[in-house]
């Protein structure tokens, strides 16, 4: 069964200096940090991590600077280097996404609740699952996937 993807909530890069790395996008292209409030809850969450986000051409950039506590992205990092580590995509249903993925051979890496208002504001309520799955040897990338808010 196919997916019904939302959009596009952002493209996360793993670089070894998040804010080196806003000051070329932002020196070169312009680019400005936005959602300010979403990388201070990241960083709350998992102490350590330095997190960006950067509008670039209509597209928000999750600039991760990881420490060895994020073995995914470390890892990532040390080997690859600087690079995409995922797309995130909000999804109608994040029950089917997952099953979907997962029927379809992809792996999944981990899973986390965020707090929906720390995300999306304050009229949001609740927690909102988010998984890591691992498509990298389909796509080039992971797919880390949460519901969409419900409109009205």
């Amino acid at each position: 069964m196919a997916v019904n993807i939302k959009g596009l909530f952002h493209i996360e890069i793993v670089v070894p200096d998040a804010e080196e790395a806003y000051r070329f996008l932002n020196k070169v292209f312009g680019a400005q940090k936005v959602e300010e409030h979403i990388p201070a809850y990241l960083e709350e969450v998992l102490p350590g991590i330095r997190v960006i986000h950067v509008e670039l051409g209509g597209v928000v950039l999750q600039l991760v600077q990881p420490t060895e506590d994020l073995p995914s992205w470390h890892k990532q990092l040390k080997e690859n280097g600087p690079s995409v580590h995922n797309l995130t995509f909000l999804v109608d249903d994040l029950e089917n996404a997952v099953a979907t993925l997962k029927s379809e051979g992809a792996q999944s890496i981990w899973s986390i609740d965020l707090e929906k208002n720390r995300v999306f504001g304050e009229e949001a309520t609740g927690e909102m699952p988010v998984h890591m799955i691992d498509t990298m040897d389909k796509v080039g990338f992971r797919f880390e996937i949460a519901e969409a808010p419900k409109e009205g």
